[in-house]
């Protein structure tokens, strides 16, 4: 089974609209979606412990923590359409983990500091954004949002060439925030199983039954905290614009005990990006 979960946490309004009812029904779908990621996290909490004691009635209660997670996911995009982010993004891009050297050029077969450059230097032509310092950039079966704009489709095809030209090929939905120097980008449909499947056929895993921990930072990657050499950095790059996964500072891929994830971790407990069940 294959399912993009959003992560499990709270949501706090941070509305760039100046329109009240915009700012009160944001408010509104962040407290739903508040409500249904407690619930599903609460159960995800106990579907892990009855894993552990091997009790059957765990599977039927992870099926409805995904299900109330995708709920909130919902309010979380609508939320996003007008202006609004979520909390853990908010706290992602206050990390020092996120960070990203504005200067910093191609590197490793990881093109993502091309992309960033043209993409900000073509929202500043468009007059799309008041300051480089707050972007974000929403992409899903609807359309294309840049801090709560409606982009004409048109327009949203010029600015998914940019992504293209540089190989960057991104899935229909995904999101970009910058908050000064910090970045967060989240793409659900990067090939997780078949990236694990290449690392191990290149050697860089022995296995893809155990759980392993990749930091794939661009610039540098990290296996089960052990640095990669230069190498294995271009490898693990390649590997991953190969199966359409983009490394950006901050952002982990990981085989875990059910099943596999890729995106970040908060606090060293919460996941934010794409879960896959086994």
């Amino acid at each position: 089974m294959y399912k993009p979960v959003k992560n499990l946490g709270d949501i706090l309004r941070s509305s760039i609209s100046d329109n009240d009812s915009q700012n009160q029904e944001a408010e509104v779908l962040q407290r739903e979606a508040d409500r249904l990621r407690r619930d599903a996290e609460r159960m995800l909490r106990e579907s892990e412990r009855l894993t552990e004691m091997s009790i059957d009635d765990n599977a039927t209660i992870a099926e409805e923590a995904k299900r109330l997670a995708e709920e909130a996911h919902v309010a979380d995009t609508e939320t996003s359409h007008i202006g609004g982010v979520n909390n853990l993004t908010m706290q992602l891009l206050a990390n020092n983990k996120t960070s990203l050297d504005e200067n910093i050029k191609a590197f490793a077969n990881w093109n993502w500091p091309s992309v960033h450059k043209e993409l900000i230097e073509q929202l500043n032509t468009d007059h799309l954004i008041i300051s480089e310092n707050e972007i974000n950039l929403i992409k899903d079966e609807t359309g294309m949002y840049i801090n709560g704009m409606l982009l004409k489709p048109t327009k949203a095809k010029a600015y998914q060439s940019i992504f293209k030209n540089y190989d960057v090929l991104l899935s229909s939905v995904y999101s970009f925030h910058k908050k000064d120097s910090n970045i967060v980008l989240i793409n659900s449909d990067g090939d997780i199983m078949s990236f694990f499947s290449m690392a191990k056929n290149e050697g860089l895993i022995s296995s893809i039954k155990e759980p392993i921990r990749f930091e794939i930072n661009g610039l540098s990657a990290f296996k089960n905290s052990e640095k990669l050499n230069i190498s294995e950095l271009e490898l693990i790059n390649k590997i991953a614009k190969e199966n359409n996964i983009v490394p950006v500072p901050g952002k982990t891929i990981e085989i875990v005990k059910k099943g596999y994830k890729m995106g970040y971790t908060i606090d060293g407990n919460t996941h934010f990006g794409t879960w896959i069940a086994e």
